[in-house]
């Protein structure tokens, strides 16, 4: 009972802060949402190639007795084709002050795909 207590303090605490601060960009409208989500589902269809050739670049090299960091940078540099694609596609979906950020998740996520790949295949 005593973290219920506690957590709903935090709640409350926190609701507080951002009443305080100010934070009221909420989207009140369903369609801002659904655009959202669309924007999205269409970021990550264009990353899926681009994850699935470095993915496989990986696996190819998961024998190798190095670091996975670097043989996932490795398996990535082989699929410049998918990732120009992909960024082809972030540069249609988004807008232009965004595309670095875009951009730097989608390569954060395949570089994760692919180490994790990497480790698995070792056993």
């Amino acid at each position: 009972m005593g973290f219920q207590i506690e957590c709903a303090a935090m709640q409350k605490f926190l609701a507080a802060l951002l009443f305080l601060g100010g934070c009221q960009a909420v989207a009140t409208d369903p369609a801002a949402y659904q655009s959202a989500d669309a924007k999205a589902e269409r970021f990550w269809t264009a990353v899926t190639p681009y994850q699935n050739c470095t993915v496989t670049h990986a696996q190819r090299l998961s024998a190798k007795n190095e670091d996975p960091y670097y043989l996932a940078v490795a398996a990535r540099s082989s699929c410049g084709r998918e990732r120009g694609a992909a960024i082809d596609a972030i540069m249609v979906i988004y807008d232009r002050d965004i595309w670095p950020r875009m951009i730097s998740m989608m390569d954060n996520r395949v570089e994760e795909a692919a180490i994790s790949s990497i480790i698995k295949k070792r056993g």
